[in-house]
């Protein structure tokens, strides 16, 4: 588990960040500043890279391992329907509205992204990424890439909240949905590693 040491370090300040955040300003001051502070160049740059935190993100990461290590690759899938059972139980049992409705007038919308009317909590592009960008850290030694793969991830679940999305607390759940998963795999794939 120390191999992925890197991500998980980085993944967890990330949550300490939000957590922070989230007890100290309202949940719309947050996604209302991440919002505004924008321009044209990182609307079409998230407009496209938060897509990556959706089937791509998955099925990239499951071809990854099942391509370099065939026997971790079962760990891997239960892993992702794990992850993905948990964030849509949530998402269906909870059917928060998603930030668009509380900034209305205030909302700024970007060209070519879909708002949901409901099922924010909790960030399900912010868990798949922190899964899928921790499976693929995890066939790597090098710190770099762990910590590249991680930056990947937290891009996807500010993207969520940059495009109006998502509020910080259903990022902050998201991702620690993926981590927990990402756990998960750790644990299981440990006898596969003897």
């Amino acid at each position: 588990m120390l191999r992925i040491a890197p991500f998980i370090s980085l993944a967890i300040g990330a949550l300490v960040i939000l957590l922070l955040l989230e007890i100290t300003h309202p949940k719309i001051a947050i996604v209302d500043w991440v919002h505004h502070h924008s321009s044209r160049e990182l609307d079409v740059f998230f407009k496209y890279y938060t897509k990556i935190g959706e089937i791509p993100m998955i099925a990239g990461s499951l071809l990854a391992i099942y391509l370099r290590k065939k026997v971790w690759f079962k760990y891997a899938l239960i892993a992702v329907i794990v992850n993905s059972i948990i964030v849509q139980g949530l998402k269906f049992g909870i059917q928060a509205p998603r930030p668009f409705w509380e900034l209305g007038d205030g909302f700024r919308y970007i060209e070519g992204v879909r708002v949901l009317r409901s099922l924010s909590f909790p960030s399900g592009h912010s868990a798949a990424a922190i899964l899928g960008c921790g499976l693929i850290a995890s066939l790597f030694h090098n710190k770099w890439h762990q910590v590249l793969f991680c930056f990947f991830a937290l891009l996807v679940a500010y993207s969520r909240m940059y495009l109006g999305l998502h509020y910080s607390l259903d990022v902050l759940v998201g991702i620690s949905i993926g981590l927990t998963n990402l756990f998960l795999f750790l644990y299981l794939k440990r006898g596969a590693d003897q």
